[in-house]
Parts: structure tokens; sequence; C-alpha cells
């Protein structure tokens, strides 16, 4: 049973958060893994929100539960617990089935529980959630933190009229009833809480071992991993929104419009985020992550002075930035001064085709703007991982010519740490989604049932093909000019890995499970 911890021991928790990975994904040449281990970061923020107002609550992580707690029962833990509100995350369309079916666990075995869920994916398609399944009482659409506090308290206390909690989508009288989409996160609201409480969250000192995908069936493998560097990295909440719409993208400016009703842009306070390095490095955290970049003066001058900061503590970690847009000198200065030499800046160009960017990134910049940043963040020590996408719409033979080319040329740097090309997946609420003719696509997923079909099974695929293509053509076009894997040798891996596996999930995985056991074993007594 999940360690349960003495905050609970003295009554039933008001609100429950539950994070569902989705339990059984396909990665090549892992073979069968569990996928979405890392939390939305509101998760934690929520809880301890909720804390601050005298409610009891709890975060569960069931990736977690199912990794490193054999015995662990859902069914006991919610009866033990008695949650009067129980919240589920729905973020990633990944999460789309698991997280369904966990919310029909929860409501057979507390019936009387108010189920509500969150979370793009589920803010995106409310609608046909609350009418394809009948055991979830509601859907919180766009910033939830508000919302959620209103609902504990009018389920805990019996205090607020429902029909007045912003953003949410509920069950009245047989019919679906949206409420009004007003509730729109402040930073005086971002700073009045924490993002980093681990306190709150069941078996919280097996967080820092997660990878974003992590072994199921395989403790041998999970400890490789642990013991290199890929894990415990935390991503640190900078603010809320995008003033991009990049066409892949659920989480653009018109998605953010679409969701919240409203776009809104918020950055931290820097002293807040200094509060979550500190705690991050007290739990475990290895090194830090962002994934919040909003190009122009106003946001990197932010940056600027939180590099500083972060200095000014003496803070040494390694730092993670997702640089929409290219990086400016002064960002690249300040970065080499402040973070450890294994840290990097990560950039997207997607494509070696200039068109192509234009089409699908939200920040434009050309191949030789891209070079002459790449140049001098090498000169100042700078590492870099650069990532391009494989399936763009609208590219054309000269087009892949192009990106081959561009990266046969990235491989002369030395400060390039890594370069991959990743396959496009249709997100909901994504240009791409919204308008599939306007990039000349076919949907292969359309609805939420579709996102609820394709990821209950193990393989799931893109959600869409090229028009005059077909998916299986789109990645052999993938597997031959971008491979994941090695961009030189990787297509002769892949093949000696699909033979030996001969496509079955679990083939290889036994027998290599059973040689790493045999050496860890003698490794790690």
């Amino acid at each position: 049973m999940s360690r349960i911890l003495p905050t609970n021991e003295n009554g039933d928790l008001d609100c429950l958060l539950i994070h569902t990975p989705k339990f059984n994904h396909y990665v090549h040449p892992f073979n069968k893994v569990q996928f979405v281990n890392l939390m939305p970061m509101g998760l934690l923020f929520m809880a301890d929100l909720l804390k601050r107002h005298g409610f009891k609550s709890r975060v569960l992580h069931l990736g977690i539960e199912k990794l490193f707690t054999k015995d662990f029962s859902l069914r006991e833990y919610l009866l033990l617990t008695k949650p009067k509100v129980v919240g589920i995350t729905l973020h990633w369309h990944h999460q789309s089935f698991d997280a369904i079916e966990v919310a029909r666990e929860v409501k057979k075995v507390l019936p009387d529980t108010f189920l509500v869920l969150g979370g793009l994916t589920a803010s995106f398609f409310k609608n046909e959630i609350l009418e394809s399944f009948g055991f979830i009482d509601g859907v919180i659409s766009g910033d939830g933190e508000g919302p959620l506090l209103k609902i504990v308290e009018h389920i805990v206390k019996n205090n607020g009229d429902i029909t007045l909690i912003p953003n949410l989508a509920r069950r009245s009288d047989g019919s679906i009833v949206q409420n009004t989409c007003s509730y729109i996160t402040t930073k005086e609201v971002l700073d009045s809480a924490s993002f980093s409480n681990y306190d709150l969250m069941e078996n919280y000192d097996f967080y820092p071992q997660l990878f974003f995908f992590n072994f199921n069936t395989s403790p041998a493998l999970n400890k490789i991993v642990y013991k290199s560097s890929l894990v415990a990295s935390m991503y640190l909440p900078i603010g809320k929104g995008c003033t991009a719409n990049c066409s892949f993208c659920g989480g653009g400016y018109d998605a953010n419009g679409i969701i919240n009703g409203k776009v809104r842009i918020v950055l931290r306070s820097p002293d807040k985020i200094i509060e979550n390095i500190k705690d991050g490095i007290r739990w475990g955290f290895k090194s830090f992550n962002t994934d919040f970049d909003l190009p122009g003066q106003n946001s990197r001058t932010f940056f600027l002075e939180l590099f500083k900061t972060i200095r000014n503590n003496n803070l040494k970690i390694t730092y993670n930035f997702n640089s929409y847009s290219l990086p400016s000198v002064d960002f690249v200065d300040e970065f080499s001064a402040t973070f450890s030499r294994d840290s990097q800046i990560i950039i997207s160009p997607e494509s070696g085709s200039e068109k192509l960017r234009k089409i699908h990134k939200g920040y434009f910049y050309t191949n030789a703007e891209l070079l002459q940043t790449l140049k001098y963040m090498e000169g100042k020590g700078v590492n870099a991982g650069v990532y391009f996408a494989g399936g763009l719409p609208l590219e054309t033979e000269e087009d892949v010519k192009e990106t081959i080319a561009l990266q046969k040329h990235l491989r002369r740097y030395k400060n390039i740490k890594q370069l991959i090309t990743v396959p496009l997946e249709l997100d909901p609420a994504s240009p791409m989604f919204l308008c599939p003719d306007k990039f000349n696509i076919i949907l292969t997923r359309k609805t939420f049932l579709d996102y609820y079909k394709g990821h209950a099974r193990l393989w799931f695929d893109r959600g869409y093909y090229l028009s005059g293509s077909s998916e299986k053509e789109m990645m052999k076009t993938q597997c031959k000019n971008y491979c994941f894997l090695n961009p030189v040798f990787g297509k002769y891996l892949c093949y000696v890995s699909h033979t030996a596996t001969k496509f079955e999930p679990n083939f290889s995985i036994r027998y290599v499970d059973t040689f790493l056991s045999f050496i860890l074993r003698k490794l790690f007594k």
C-alpha cells in the first residue's frame, strides 16, 4: 500500500488530485513503456493553494504507485482517504484512455464524490466528454485553480452557488451546462502558493526517478536510466500563456483563446522561481527545465534578470532552456555566466526549409541566422539541442533535401549535444487540427472518442496523414531520412531491433531484462 502521510490520519480528504500516465505505450526500440510520467506543473500548485485555504488535499501519481508500490490498490486508497472532491488531469491527449478509466474506477468506489477533469485536452473536448461519460460530474476549462477552490468550498462547506463557479462545464437535470468562462490566472494568484510543495504528494521521493517514459516491465532498465543523467529534471513554472501559433501545438495563442475564452500572458515573480529552484535541489532534482519563452525585449529582459538573481543566490544548477526563437547575444552571455557546462539551449527550427519554417513556426528565422547563433553559442561554451519535426504538412522532396543538408552541416558543431527529428502527432486545438484543409492533411483523429479509442491501444498513430500519401508512407519517409535513433546508423539499428522483436512489444524486453537484472544485481547490491 502507498505510504499515507500523517496529514491524512486525522480525517478524510477534502480534495484528491490524480495524475494518470499512459500506462501502456510503445516506443521503439524500447518496446512497452509507461508514458507521460511528468505531471502538469499546476497540480502541486492547486493542492498547495487548497491547503493554504484550510482544506486537506493530496496529489496521487498513479504511475509512481504502479512502478514502485507493488501492492498498491486505488480502491483501498480511496476508501481510506474518502476524498469529497477528486480532480483528474487530462492535459496531454496521450492520457485520454487511462484518465477516463481511472475516473470510472473512482466513481465506482465513491459514487457520491464530485469528480472533475481539467487540462488542455479535457478543456477542448469538455462537452463531448460529459456527453460520452456519465460518471464525470464536471470539466474545468482553462485555468483551474480558482474554479477548483470554489468547487471544494461548495462541496465541503456547502458554500457558494455551483452555477456561479467560473469555467465549469457540468450536468444539470440531465443536460450539460457551461458556466461563464471568466476566470483567468493573475500574477498575484501564481505567486500566492507553491509549485514545489512535494510534501503534499504521495511517495514524493520516487518522483525525481521518473523519465518522460519508464519501463513498466523492466526494473533493471529503470535503474540504468536513474543512474544516468536523464532523469531528476524539474520543470520550472515561469508563467502562463504563449504569443505564438506553431502549426502543430495545442497550447499556442489561438488555442489559449479557444480554451480560456481570453488570451493572457502572465509572468511569475523571480523570487518565487528561486524558491522553486531551492525546493527542487532539496528534493533531489539534478537539473531544471524551462519550456516557456515569449520572444521579445520584455520577456528576454525578464530572463536576464532571473539569471542574475540565480547567480546572486549562488545556485549552481544544470539548466535546459527551450528557446522558441533564436536566443540573443546578451541572453547567451548571461546563460553562459550562470549555468553549468552541462546546460543547454534547445532550438527547434523544425525544418531546413525556410519556406516550411514560415508556415509552421510561430517565430521565423533564416538558416543563416540559426548558424550564426549556434556559432556564437559554441564560442561561449554553451551547449545546444537542435530539434526537427518529421511529417510536416506541405513538405516536398526539395524540403527534405534542404533539411538533410542542414542536419549534415550541424553535425560539425561540437556544442550540439542533441540533433534529432521527432515525429509529429496531432494536438487537439492546434492549427493543424482546426484547419486541416489549410495544411493539406487528412485527420484520422477528429473527436475525443477518437483519441480515447486510439490510446486504448499500445500503438498510436499520428492522427493525420498527408493528402496524396498514407501514414505508412509518411513513416517510411521519416525512417529513411530522419531516423530518431541515429542519423547515420539508425536505419541499421532499427532493422536489427525490428527483426529481433518481430514487432512483438514484449519479446526482446524479456531477454534483455533478464541479462540486465543479473548485471545490475552485481553492480548495485
